[in-house]
């Protein structure tokens, strides 16, 4: 017969709840990587967007540098 090992060194009723919390602090922490390795990965895309000369004309035209038609001319001309 398969035995329960008590890890909680008789702690009595919280046994299971600490028990419970660990293992959700351990699948929160791998959450949480898993989180920061996708938004390390999107904001290495960001960088290289921002390097394009596309990137450039975009954030340009956003921040109201160059007009809608400056806008257009120019991507218009990119993609000759």
């Amino acid at each position: 017969m398969i035995e329960y090992i008590n890890w909680t060194y008789g702690a009595g009723f919280l046994g299971p709840i600490i028990e419970i919390l660990f293992f959700v602090v351990v699948i929160l922490g791998f959450c949480l990587f898993f989180i920061f390795l996708i938004n390390q990965y999107n904001h290495s895309e960001k960088s290289h967007y921002k390097r394009t000369s596309m990137g450039a004309i975009k954030e340009k035209y956003a921040r109201g540098e160059i007009s809608k038609k400056e806008y257009l001319e120019i991507t218009k001309g990119l993609y000759e």
